[in-house]
């Protein structure tokens, strides 16, 4: 299991074989039918598959399955060779586990940024892949189609977390670095992180005021269960009263299923150019002006974090 020194040694390697790798395969979201020279023929994110994905495809015989219809507790047991790998003790240590990769690979779905193949299976096993070609190319097949349905997921802005990710009952539980949830947050923050050159000019290139609050009150709650050091600077950021760090905790707990449909929206919207209409989803309820705000402070949300235009 990788710590976050070495997570974050992953995303720097990652973003050095990102530039690398340009051109050296199809991207994820490419078609091969797509002309690049055409006017307007810009990628669509419904594309997700490539001749790379086909052919894992075709080898490794996945079947079809209706990803916008199913829940994540029921893909997440359809990958036994990806997952077995990422638990078993003689894979790189700098390698995501399981529960990582499904936030990594949410984080990933819902950028604007177009990833290629090769670089994703890069980040993903550290280049750690096990001898053999065929049992690499269903542990690849198992990765790409465990992509394809979370992306649906986003796309479909029906985002929930897996079984294996669900909250402990005690909220402070969920701090532990082996707990699901915490390495989900893990993930998410490394996948955030190593497309945040495409988020940032993406916000940047917006108009909307509210977008970079809104897009900062989801990663303070879904980053808050990556550690307890997380969680307890994000406490001393919002710390405008006598809350403690187990009550701050259930309040972002009880956010995460807003938080996670609201990240998943605005990277859709950004993917669609902003001129995607948007299902309604935010960080905050729209009677939040008048109730708690999001940041955890206990005051409304009018006179806290919306005055100030940012999560405090």
């Amino acid at each position: 299991m990788i710590d976050v020194q070495s997570k974050r040694n992953a995303v720097k390697r990652a973003r050095s074989l990102r530039d690398r790798a340009r051109g050296d395969s199809l991207p994820i979201g490419a078609s091969p039918c797509v002309d690049p020279d055409a006017a307007g023929s810009k990628p669509h994110r419904l594309c997700r598959w490539t001749v790379e994905h086909r052919l894992c495809h075709m080898v490794c015989a996945v079947d079809e399955f209706d990803y916008a219809r199913a829940s994540m507790t029921m893909l997440a047991a359809r990958f036994p060779h990806l997952k077995a790998y990422l638990s078993c003790a003689s894979h790189s240590e700098d390698a995501l586990n399981f529960e990582q990769l499904l936030g990594f690979l949410y984080a990933v779905s819902s950028a604007r940024d177009i990833v290629d193949a090769s670089e994703l299976t890069h980040f993903v096993f550290a280049d750690g892949l096990p001898a053999g070609d065929l049992e690499a190319q269903r542990i690849i097949a198992e990765l790409l189609e465990l992509y394809r349905a979370i992306d649906r997921q986003v796309l479909e802005c029906r985002v929930e977390l897996p079984q294996e990710c669900a909250p402990r009952p005690d909220v402070l539980s969920n701090l532990d670095p082996e707990c699901g949830l915490s390495r989900w947050s893990q993930g998410f923050s490394a996948g955030h992180d190593w497309l945040e050159d495409a988020w940032d000019a993406s916000v940047r290139d917006e108009s909307d005021d509210e977008l970079d609050w809104q897009l900062g009150g989801c990663m303070a709650v879904l980053c808050f269960f990556a550690s307890r050091e997380v969680a307890e600077a994000l406490h001393e950021e919002f710390s405008t009263d006598s809350r403690s760090l187990e009550e701050r905790a259930a309040t972002m707990l009880s956010l995460f299923p807003d938080a996670l449909n609201a990240y998943a929206d605005i990277g859709r919207g950004l993917a669609a150019g902003g001129n995607e209409i948007r299902r309604g989803w935010r960080f905050a309820p729209e009677t939040m002006t008048s109730d708690r705000c999001p940041c955890g402070s206990g005051r409304a949300f009018e006179a806290c974090c919306r005055s100030r235009g940012s999560v405090h």
